[in-house]
């Protein structure tokens, strides 16, 4: 697991244990897709258009050149700035002025691996999690690892979120309040942080009272109130209706 999950090995008692891996958009093990999504991000970047056919013909001529670099007839500095030198040229004029080898470094720091790991998700509940959380809208590659083996629990759930993105703690601790959350910075675990039971919910669970004024003002927050840690209950600060 260290290799798809940097960062974790060294720290969590868990890491290394067998699990059974989704890759929901195929592209978790797929390079070319983390260099679609980091050219993208360093095109957009300079102002230049990018689309499928840019990025095949910037793909093709990387292969070409690292079959050339393996071969020894140029060096990699030589192949940095002649990929992009050649994707840049045929940008023409939206282009001029642009360092091949600067666009190059921007290339490779989106290239890094960086992302988010929720672990310790009671097992079961990984899918409820990607659901709440909106993860199918990303563009990056997400990973649920379903029924690992752990010391502490038996079994987990883990999500993999293969870049940064804004984490809702609220919503994590209300589904799973001993949900830890890992942030990995250039295959790195940077930092650590553990979810508890929110004692508010904001437009997570939405009031199913048809006379509640939420149902009238449709602008309206649907606001929920821990009133039971104990049991876990939320009750609607308006109408004291029960979240369900």
């Amino acid at each position: 697991m260290g290799d798809n999950f940097p960062g974790l090995q060294d720290n969590d008692p868990d890491a290394g244990m067998p699990g059974i891996l989704f890759d929901l958009d195929q592209t978790l093990l797929d390079f070319h897709a983390s260099e679609y999504r980091s050219l993208g991000i360093v095109m957009r970047a300079c102002a230049l258009p990018f689309t499928d056919e840019i990025y095949r013909f910037f793909s093709d001529c990387n292969k070409s050149l690292w079959l050339e670099l393996e071969k020894g007839s140029l060096t990699k500095q030589e192949l940095f700035a002649r990929r992009f030198r050649a994707l840049l040229n045929s940008c023409g004029e939206a282009a001029a002025g642009l360092d091949p080898m600067e666009v190059n470094r921007e290339f490779t720091r989106a290239m890094s691996v960086n992302g988010v790991v929720i672990d310790h998700i009671s097992a079961g509940k990984a899918m409820r999690l990607y659901e709440l959380l909106g993860l199918e809208k990303l563009d990056c590659s997400v990973a649920i690892i379903k029924n690992v083996n752990s010391n502490r629990m038996g079994k987990k759930d883990i999500i993999k979120i293969d870049a940064d993105v804004p984490i809702d703690f609220d919503l994590i601790g209300y589904v799973d309040p001993d949900v830890t959350i890992n942030f990995i910075r250039d295959e790195k675990l940077v930092e650590k942080k553990t979810v508890t039971l929110p004692k508010e919910l904001k437009n997570v669970r939405y009031c199913k009272n048809p006379r509640c004024i939420t149902s009238v003002e449709r602008g309206l927050d649907h606001i929920f109130k821990l009133t039971d840690a104990k049991n876990k209950v939320y009750r609607c600060i308006y109408c004291e209706t029960r979240a369900e």
